[in-house]
């Protein structure tokens, strides 16, 4: 269990409670794997969740995250002012932990096309922390798929739109998935944008 009362004591002298809060949940995700679970349907298709689905013979899959970088501590505080208490820094150091929540919490889930779609997609998103997300794709066209299993992405984007940017060689059993996606969300509306391959196009997803 993460000390969370020495990071509290790191950063006491920070007027914004965010940062604790950030030092703690770090701390907490660092010790977890992100978790995704694949399974059959009935069509015989590959597909990704990021919880079991009843009914259905799931097999999880470990995702083991990357380390996590140390926290800095925060600057050191100046001459105690006339009530002896410290002086607040001007600010953390640059590269120091800070709340910076963008679109990749709001990507966690799991994600599919509608039925009838030219393109049939599901997506299944780990968030973990920071920017970073493990996708869990399958894209299929005309009856055949191509699947990739669990990749890091790094999401650029902010207030719902924004791209997912592959951190690693995706599957060469894949060679059309995407490496840079386009993507706008609107509530539990997904929709991603793809500029080439016989993937290009808009593609609407609904939350499962």
């Amino acid at each position: 269990m993460p000390d969370c009362g020495a990071n509290w004591k790191a950063a006491r002298r920070f007027s914004d409670a965010t940062i604790v809060v950030t030092l703690c949940l770090g701390a907490l995700a660092s010790e977890a794997d992100a978790q995704l679970y694949k399974w059959v349907d009935e069509k015989g298709r590959t597909q990704y969740s990021d919880k079991p689905q009843a009914g259905q013979k799931s097999q999880q899959m470990k995702i083991q995250a990357p380390p996590s970088s140390p926290v800095e501590a925060p600057p050191s505080a100046g001459k105690p002012d006339v009530a002896g208490k410290a002086k607040d820094s001007k600010g953390p150091r640059p590269g120091a932990a800070t709340a910076a929540p963008n679109d990749a919490k709001r990507l966690h889930g799991g994600w599919a096309t509608e039925p009838g779609a030219r393109v049939d997609v599901n997506f299944a998103v780990t968030y973990r922390d920071g920017s970073e997300v493990f996708v869990g794709q399958q894209w299929s066209i005309g009856g055949r798929s191509q699947v990739d299993t669990p990749s890091k992405y790094a999401i650029n984007g902010s207030g719902g739109n924004g791209t997912m940017d592959a951190q690693n060689a995706l599957s060469p059993q894949a060679p059309d998935v995407p490496a840079t996606i386009g993507y706008r969300l609107d509530g539990d509306t997904l929709i991603l944008s793809v500029s080439s391959g016989q993937f290009a196009g808009e593609h609407t997803l609904k939350r499962k």
